[in-house]
């Protein structure tokens, strides 16, 4: 009988390199835009536009959920919130919808959106998600 070996020690794991880590590949990423009035009166009906765009070489997964949620304590909505049936614009590298909107106070108001829309690049697909918002002097 001898003396029992020592446990080897396990070999280092060696770091990510950068293709492992995806740095080769662009992180998917979008842009949300609202565009709209600088100013507009109570009680007077109005829109915003907002738009959604991928950027790089992703497109919009139009398979995938898409929501905008808008909120405002001073300018009045229809809807909460907008879906794929809402899109004026629907194509590959954007989408576009309006927002009507109706003040309701006097002053600088904001309409805040929300959105997540899928994107794809023919390899891998992602959820992307960003905030934007419209300010409005309201008189």
């Amino acid at each position: 009988c001898g003396t029992p070996a020592a446990p080897a020690t396990p070999a280092p794991i060696p770091a990510p390199t950068a293709a492992a880590k995806g740095a080769a590949d662009p992180a998917p990423d979008c842009q949300v835009e609202v565009e709209g009035p600088a100013s507009a009166a109570v009680g007077e009906a109005s829109q915003a536009r907002v738009t959604l765009r991928p950027t790089g070489a992703f497109e919009v997964n139009q398979e995938a959920p898409m929501e905008v949620a808008v909120r405002s304590d001073g300018l009045s909505t229809s809807k909460a919130s907008y879906g794929v049936d809402d899109a004026s614009v629907l194509a590959p590298r954007e989408i576009q919808m309006s927002v009507p909107f109706t003040p309701t106070h006097s002053g600088e108001q904001t309409l805040e959106v929300k959105a997540h829309f899928g994107l794809c690049d023919g390899q891998a697909c992602a959820l992307c998600r960003k905030k934007a918002h419209l300010r409005t002097v309201v008189n």
